[in-house]
């Protein structure tokens, strides 16, 4: 449940945290251990493990924990736009200038400039200011 498309219903009231998550978790079926592997395997993820289990889970948590700071994730849209931020509007157009042959060094020049451009924190906590919430897309229009 996040603040992520045309959800009229959202409010902070709603969120389970990822505390309470885990906390509810670990009453149920035991305690979770932290992994280490944080970074480029695991994105935004904090990841558990519970002793002598196969699996681990991750809690993404950008309401309660930020990691805008660290965020390494980008996503492409089926209708080709490149977002540097679930939260954000702002979108890159990937696929005019490749139908337009774009060569590799201008697309890649294009991706480094939306990198670059990444906004510091995602607006939903007055950390910056939201951009175009009325046209905002569904999670399955982005890719999430």
């Amino acid at each position: 449940f996040m603040p992520v498309g045309q959800n009229e219903n959202w409010t902070m009231e709603g969120v389970l945290s990822g505390d309470e998550a885990k906390a509810r978790i670990e009453a149920a079926i035991g305690p979770l251990m932290p992994l280490s592997a944080q970074g480029a395997v695991t994105g935004p993820a904090a990841m558990y493990k519970m002793e002598g289990a196969e699996g681990r889970v991750g809690f993404i948590n950008p309401l309660s924990h930020h990691f805008c700071s660290s965020c390494n994730r980008l996503r492409l849209t089926a209708d080709g736009k490149l977002r540097t931020c679930l939260f954000s509007e702002k979108e890159w157009d990937l696929k005019g200038p490749m139908r337009q042959g774009a060569s590799p060094s201008d697309m890649e020049a294009l991706i480094v400039q939306a990198v670059r451009s990444k906004p510091r924190g995602h607006g939903l906590d007055g950390d910056e200011p939201r951009d175009g919430r009325e046209k905002r897309r569904s999670m399955w229009a982005i890719g999430g």
